[in-house]
C-alpha cells in the first residue's frame, strides 16, 4: 500500500493519455481525502487518529492559566463550546470577576469599591455556549471629601425620584435563611455589631424600608440564621467561583485594595438559586450611631442594605441617582440604607 505523502503539498502532475490515472478518477481520490492543517502540517483524515484530532482541539481551548475578557468570551464561545470544557474558567471585567458555571445556568458577580460599582452576567447555554456582559457606574463626585472625625452623614431621601434602578430578571426563593461566619470579625467592630447589623440590613430589604410611604407589598424573605463556619464560595481576588455550595453564607475576608462588598448569585431559569457575600475584613467598619470613629470608616448597615439589594435582583442604580441606596458610591462616615420610592416600588413589583 501506498504511503499518503506528509509534509508540504505539491501541486499534481497531469496525467499523460496512455499509462496514467484519468482525471475523473483523480478528482474523486482529491475530495475522498480531508485535509487538516495543524502547526504545520497537513494531515489526511485517514491518517489521523481520532485521538490526535481530540488533542489537536484541545490545544486551541483556553485554560484557567488567565482570565478571559467578556469581549473574548463573547467572539470565541461559539468556537469553544463544541469542542472545550468551558466550566470553571476565569472570566473578569474590572473588580468584577467570576467562574464559567455549568451549561443551563448563569451567575452574577457584583463588586462595589470605593470608585463605583461593577456587575459582570456570565449566562451558559444548555449546548455550552457562554455569552458575557458588564456594567460599570463610576463614583459619584468627591466633593465634600470627609475630615479627619466627624459625624454621621445621613444622605436624604429623594422622594420625588421615581427612578428604578435595573432588575436582573431573577427572583430570590423565599424564605431565604443565611448564616455569618463566625470569624473573622474586624477589630473596628464587635461580633454582636456585625449580627445586628445584618439582621437590620436584611430586614431593609425584607420590609421595603423607605422613607417615601410606599407601602410594604413585597413577599422578600432573607432571614438570619446564626453563625456558620463555611466560607462564601468567593476568592480573595473577589472571583465568584463556579461550583456554588447549598449554603447563603456572609463573611469577612480578604477582598482586592478598595473593594467594599462582593455579591454572587448563580442562577438557573428565571430563579437565584443560591448567593454568598463578602465583605472586606480590612476595611474600617463602624456600626453605631454619632460620632464616625477615624473619619475614613464605612458604615456597615448601608454597605449590607446595598449588598443584599443584589441578593434579591436589584442592579446598581445609574450615575445619576447618588441618594439610592442602590448607587454604588459611599463615601466614608456616609449612613444611606433607607429605600427611596423608585427603589420600593421596584421590590414591590417584582415581589
Amino acid at each position: 500500500m501506498r504511503r499518503q505523502s506528509v509534509g508540504r503539498p505539491t501541486a499534481p502532475s497531469m496525467p499523460r493519455e496512455t499509462g496514467g490515472t484519468a482525471p475523473s478518477v483523480l478528482r474523486r481520490r482529491r475530495r475522498g481525502i480531508g485535509l487538516l492543517l495543524t502547526g504545520g502540517l497537513i494531515l489526511t483524515t485517514a491518517s489521523a487518529t481520532p485521538s490526535a484530532v481530540a488533542a489537536i482541539r484541545a490545544a486551541d481551548c483556553p485554560t484557567g492559566e488567565r482570565a478571559l475578557s467578556v469581549s473574548e468570551v463573547n467572539a470565541r464561545s461559539n468556537l469553544w463550546a463544541a469542542s472545550c470544557s468551558l466550566s470553571g474558567l476565569k472570566v473578569t471585567a474590572g473588580a468584577a470577576s467570576a467562574e464559567v458555571p455549568r451549561p443551563g445556568t448563569g451567575v452574577i458577580a457584583t463588586a462595589l469599591t470605593t470608585t463605583g460599582g461593577t456587575t459582570l452576567r456570565v449566562t451558559v447555554a444548555a449546548g455550552g455556549t457562554v455569552r458575557a456582559r458588564v456594567e460599570t457606574v463610576p463614583v459619584r463626585s468627591a466633593a465634600g471629601a470627609p475630615a479627619p472625625v466627624r459625624p454621621q452623614t445621613v444622605t436624604p431621601v429623594d422622594c420625588d425620584d421615581h427612578y428604578a434602578p435595573p432588575f436582573y430578571g431573577y427572583r430570590h426563593v423565599n424564605p431565604d435563611n443565611f448564616l455569618m461566619k463566625n470569624s473573622p470579625i474586624p477589630t473596628s467592630i464587635t461580633k454582636a455589631e456585625a449580627e445586628n447589623a445584618l439582621r437590620v440590613a436584611a430586614t431593609n430589604i425584607n420590609t421595603v424600608r423607605n422613607g417615601c410611604g410606599v407601602p410594604d407589598a413585597a413577599a422578600v424573605g432573607l432571614y438570619y440564621a446564626g453563625q456558620g463556619t463555611a466560607w462564601p464560595q468567593i476568592t480573595a481576588e473577589g472571583r465568584c467561583t463556579g461550583t456554588p455550595d447549598d449554603q447563603r453564607t456572609v463573611a469577612f475576608q480578604t477582598l482586592p485594595a478598595g473593594t467594599l462588598g462582593v455579591t454572587c448569585t448563580w442562577t438557573q431559569g428565571t430563579t437565584i438559586v443560591n448567593w454568598d457575600m463578602a465583605i472586606n475584613y480590612a476595611t474600617r467598619w463602624w456600626a453605631a450611631g454619632g460620632t464616625c470613629p477615624n473619619g475614613s470608616s464605612y458604615h456597615l448597615e448601608s454597605i449590607m442594605t446595598h449588598e443584599f439589594g443584589h441578593v434579591i435582583g436589584l442592579d446598581h442604580a445609574a450615575a445619576g441617582h447618588p441618594s439610592l441606596v442602590m448607587h454604588p458610591s459611599f463615601a466614608p462616615c456616609e449612613a444611606r440604607r433607607i429605600l427611596s420610592w423608585g427603589e420600593a416600588a421596584t421590590i414591590n413589583n417584582h415581589y
